[in-house]
């Protein structure tokens, strides 16, 4: 059939010219008609475009003509017009459908992708767009006060010497913490703990910076505390600082200070205590207020020399958890450690190099401990390791001789603590 085609046609028919389905050459035929095979468009370049148009009645595609029955071609003819013929005897015919080329369905398959993704974008697009339009959440409050620089309670400063903020003058120096009874907290972290006693804040300063979180941290507290704000420039000529936290409070100390021993009350008998002898570097201070809330110690108890927990660097250093662990200060060195571990029937157990027995040989630990660490060069002092009952030291490689001070109750308290923790 191939080459009967062929020469009717007087074209070169392909080897690859595969694919024709017998059935596609019936479509559309009542009984005889008339057909050019060609493989693909690539085939209609042999032909003349003229012609085309009259020997084209159908442009078929599809398996091939070896398995086309012979014996339905009646003939392939030129008739005098040029048109070519190819008479197949058909006694009836049903129109067969002509499957959609695959070209066409992947077409469609790709628009069809291309406009479900368009509309997902879009989509985002606009939800994007719209949480951006609405300025309900805290962070976009605090994102359009931080661009307007502007609060409608803060009180702008514009002169260092403004009596209204006289508290927070050359707050380096040592004695401003214990200065009318007042204390200075830096960082917004300090301030939320100081929250807890919202009435004990006298002023609040912040920078342009922070003022805006700052205006939202004391409103959510119910602090009505006068919120001072000015230039960054000026903020540095009335502190003396660089305020690059970017947040001081001033607050009353009475609601803070440590406790006698007597005075100390709590609701339930402390299982772990931290017990600071002559501390006396304000960072190692803030440190073990920091490691005692990790450690999750019911109290601090500090020895008369130790260092203002109160104190600005020490509230920092801290992370404002010297506000939050209930604290007690003897006045009567070590009788008052002796009565205290007494009343609250704590096994008093004491740090120091001195000690050849390893911490973690105290197993279990104590059911109620008290654990001292000392001075940050003479360690706990005889008199203290004289009353404990354990005395052990951490164990080091050979040639170190110590630890830091901190880091020291750090590693006891991760043993001996009695605590809740996750």
């Amino acid at each position: 059939m191939r080459e009967r085609v062929g020469r009717a046609l007087r074209l070169h028919l392909l080897d690859d010219l595969e694919g024709l389905l017998f059935a596609d050459l019936l479509e559309g035929l009542g009984g005889v008609g008339s057909f050019l095979l060609l493989d693909g468009l690539g085939e209609l370049g042999q032909v003349d475009g003229d012609r085309v148009q009259e020997l084209v009645d159908a442009l078929v595609l599809g398996r091939a003509l070896d398995g086309v029955d012979d014996g339905l071609v009646a003939d392939v003819v030129l008739d005098g017009r040029g048109r070519a013929a190819v008479r197949v005897r058909v006694p009836v015919i049903m129109p067969v459908p002509v499957p959609v080329p695959m070209l066409m369905i992947m077409r469609m398959i790709t628009i069809m992708a291309m406009a479900m993704l368009v509309s997902v974008i879009m989509r985002v697009v606009g939800l994007l767009l719209h949480a951006a339009s609405v300025p309900n959440t805290p962070r976009a409050k605090r994102a359009q006060i931080s661009e307007n620089r502007s609060v409608p309670d803060a009180i702008h400063i514009d002169a260092p010497t403004d009596p209204r903020v006289s508290a927070y003058r050359d707050i380096r120096e040592k004695e401003l913490a214990a200065r009318e009874g007042l204390f200075v907290g830096e960082t917004l972290v300090v301030l939320e703990a100081m929250l807890a006693f919202p009435a004990a804040i006298d002023s609040v300063l912040a920078s342009p910076r922070m003022i805006g979180r700052t205006a939202e941290l004391l409103a959510a507290r119910g602090c009505t505390a006068p919120l001072y704000t000015a230039s960054d420039e000026t903020l540095e000529a009335l502190t003396g600082i660089d305020l690059h936290r970017g947040v001081l409070a001033v607050g009353r100390r009475a609601p803070f200070e440590p406790v006698s021993v007597d005075a100390f009350a709590p609701a339930a008998a402390p299982r772990t205590v931290l017990v600071c002898e002559d501390i006396t570097n304000i960072d190692n201070i803030g440190q073990f207020f920091r490691i005692a809330a990790a450690f999750a110690v019911d109290a601090v108890l500090l020895s008369p020399t130790c260092h203002d927990p109160l104190y600005r660097k020490s509230l920092r250093v801290s992370t404002g958890n010297a506000l939050r662990v209930p604290t007690v200060r003897a006045s009567d060195w070590p009788r008052d450690l002796e009565r205290f571990c007494r009343r609250f029937d704590l096994t008093l157990v004491a740090t120091a190099i001195q000690s050849s027995v390893p911490h973690r040989s105290i197993s279990p630990p104590p059911e109620r401990v008290a654990i001292v660490v000392g001075h940050e060069s003479l360690g706990v002092s005889q008199e203290v390791r004289a009353l404990a009952q354990h005395v052990v030291r951490i164990p080091m490689a050979r040639g170190v001789d110590s630890l830091n001070v901190a880091v020291s109750a750090a590693v006891a308290l991760d043993h001996f603590s009695r605590g809740d923790r996750e």
